[in-house]
């Protein structure tokens, strides 16, 4: 990692996900479905359940930060005014599906 203070260990993909959340986060709301597309194009020889895995433990990380939420939106990222808790609904990292709403992390 060198001399950069903000590189994040490339071996770790549950590391690098939360970091690459975080910097989309400092942008706009990001899906779930986001969470695995990233993995995917960066980790592309890991299984399902690895990047399962990975996202969950990425999610769960990043809500241990009070100023994100998992918030309900509809594609194209408007927010429908709705904030989700409990556990993760079935799906909920599919891609957008034929209704167009989706679970996303944003800001508060």
């Amino acid at each position: 990692m060198g001399d950069d203070p903000f590189a994040v260990d490339d071996a770790d993909p549950m590391r690098w996900l939360v970091q690459e959340m975080k910097d989309l986060l400092d942008v706009s709301s990001v899906g779930l479905y986001e969470f695995i597309w990233a993995l995917r194009s960066r980790y592309p020889n890991l299984d399902a359940s690895e990047s399962a895995l990975a996202a969950q433990a990425a999610l769960t990380e990043l809500l241990d930060d009070s100023n994100i939420a998992p918030v309900w939106q509809r594609w194209p990222h408007e927010d429908i005014g709705r904030t989700h808790s409990g556990p993760l609904p079935a799906g909920a990292w599919d891609d957008i599906p034929e209704d167009r709403i989706y679970l996303a992390v944003d800001r508060r």
